[in-house]
């Protein structure tokens, strides 16, 4: 009789034991529902933060490459304009000159006897006679181009990049005016190293008599010729280090070369730069102008 009433308690306080352990398992889902929303907020709100802080520096970036890009463009108009201004007060200036010695002729000339006679002035019992004057010296603008042409050196030449060498050369040779035998000779004095062995050697087999089979022989025997042709080469360039390395190798071998469009020069370009910067080439399509890319893609690596 009294074991029934025990087992009466103990069915009673099972759902009290269910009831309990619901309440506990709802107070753990809230506080790990909380927990979770204020984990997802707080790596969405980092996410949000260094999204904006990238774009931000991207955004500063991009507006000092185009500040330099303005600066550079403004640097060239205004050098671009320096020499019309100047050869206009240059102009001016020997206009000026010019009327103040016909105005000092021809007060002169109304003193004189006849053009050409001495001048005489009765000054008491014996005349002074006077030599005409010399012929003046009006302003010469070339003459001070003539004084610039004559510091002008001829550039060495010791092997490496022919073509670069033959272009200074000519531009040097059309300054001074030169004939084909002092070209010859010009190139001669200029050889050094390699190149001047390279024509001790030619010269002995037979004698170079004119620069266009100068310039043949130079480009034949020092032009890289074993990975294809210059436009080959060019057009197979590829990024192996820095970009400003690649930039540099890329103007190498474009210099020489000629009637290259500038569709090509970009695509070649584009295309040779690394698979991890080449994936940006749509960007680039708003950039007409090889200048403007090379800047773009001279951010610090």
């Amino acid at each position: 009789m009294p074991k029934k009433p025990a087992e009466k308690s103990q069915s009673e306080s099972i759902p009290e034991e269910e009831a309990l352990k619901s309440t506990m398992q709802s107070v753990q889902e809230s506080i790990l529902e909380s927990v979770t929303e204020t984990v997802t907020n707080s790596v969405k709100r980092i996410i949000n933060d260094s999204v904006s802080e990238m774009s931000r520096q991207l955004h500063e970036q991009l507006q000092q490459q185009l500040q330099l890009i303005l600066e550079a463009q403004e640097q060239s108009r205004k050098v671009q304009e320096r020499p019309r201004n100047d050869h206009g007060q240059s102009r001016s200036v020997q206009e000026h000159m010019g009327e103040v010695f016909r105005r000092s002729d021809t007060r002169d000339a109304s003193e004189e006897k006849s053009p050409g006679a001495s001048r005489i002035f009765n000054s008491g019992r014996n005349p002074i006679t006077v030599d005409a004057p010399m012929e003046r010296n009006y302003y010469n603008p070339h003459h001070r181009n003539d004084q610039r042409l004559r510091k002008l050196k001829m550039p060495t030449f010791e092997g490496e990049n022919p073509d670069g060498w033959i272009m200074q050369a000519e531009r040097f040779f059309a300054c001074c005016h030169y004939s084909e035998e002092e070209k010859v000779e010009a190139a001669f004095i200029s050889f050094s190293g390699d190149a001047l062995l390279w024509y001790q050697f030619e010269n002995k087999k037979r004698a170079i008599l004119s620069w266009e089979e100068m310039k043949r022989l130079v480009l034949r025997h020092f032009r890289d010729t074993r990975a294809g042709s210059l436009y080959d080469q060019f057009v197979a360039v590829r990024q192996e280090g820095t970009v400003i390395e690649f930039k540099r190798q890329f103007i190498r071998l474009l210099a020489p070369l000629e009637n290259v469009s500038p569709e090509i020069q970009l695509s070649t370009f584009i295309n040779g730069l690394r698979p991890t910067i080449h994936a940006h080439r749509t960007k680039l399509i708003e950039f007409l102008r090889l200048e403007i890319c090379y800047q773009v893609f001279e951010f610090p690596e």
